[in-house]
């Protein structure tokens, strides 16, 4: 975050409760324990990636929410990060997931593996301009870039959500 922008209260309990004891337990996933520290470093590295493609603090970042180990520290990323979670239903069949996305016009998508095989995903994300990010399904390991959907700004219409931590774009049903 730049320095000018006031940090939220979210932002500074996550950071405060992750400092008290960095190696301790905080994310439990199929009987394997994560700690502070490697959920915060998952968190820090989704950042970086967003900043270094020019996704910056109050811009909008579509995500398709799952309960899964990777949203987690996700989540935490854009709310220490003050940027604005624009939640795509991820249940949604094919066909809505599409039609929500484009009517998102989010300028980032970011989303587990898996999802990013769905009928009409990418090309969704194509036709907004949306850089796509895999999250990946071990937090250790790095988010990446989708290579065929590096954004384009061009068609970026509403990117910023200056304030928004979370937008709702659908009821889930």
């Amino acid at each position: 975050m730049s320095e000018t922008t006031e940090r939220s209260w979210l932002a500074e309990q996550i950071d405060l409760y992750a400092s008290i004891d960095p190696d301790a337990p905080e994310l439990e996933v199929n009987e394997r324990w994560y700690t502070w520290r490697q959920v915060m470093d998952a968190s820090q590295a989704l950042v970086a990636l967003l900043e270094e493609h020019g996704i910056g603090p109050d811009m909008r970042v579509g995500m398709l929410l799952r309960n899964s180990a990777p949203m987690v520290p996700s989540l935490i990323a854009m709310f220490r990060s003050g940027r604005c979670v624009a939640s795509i239903n991820a249940s949604a069949p094919d066909e809505k997931l599409v039609e929500d996305l484009l009517k998102s016009k989010v300028p980032v998508v970011v989303a587990i593996e898996d999802e990013w095989e769905r009928a009409g995903l990418k090309q969704a994300a194509s036709q907004i301009g949306a850089l796509g990010i895999v999250l990946p399904a071990e937090l250790t390991d790095q988010p990446r870039l989708i290579e065929s959907l590096p954004g384009d700004r061009s068609k970026w219409e509403h990117p910023d959500a200056p304030g928004v931590a979370i937008e709702m774009l659908s009821s889930g049903t």
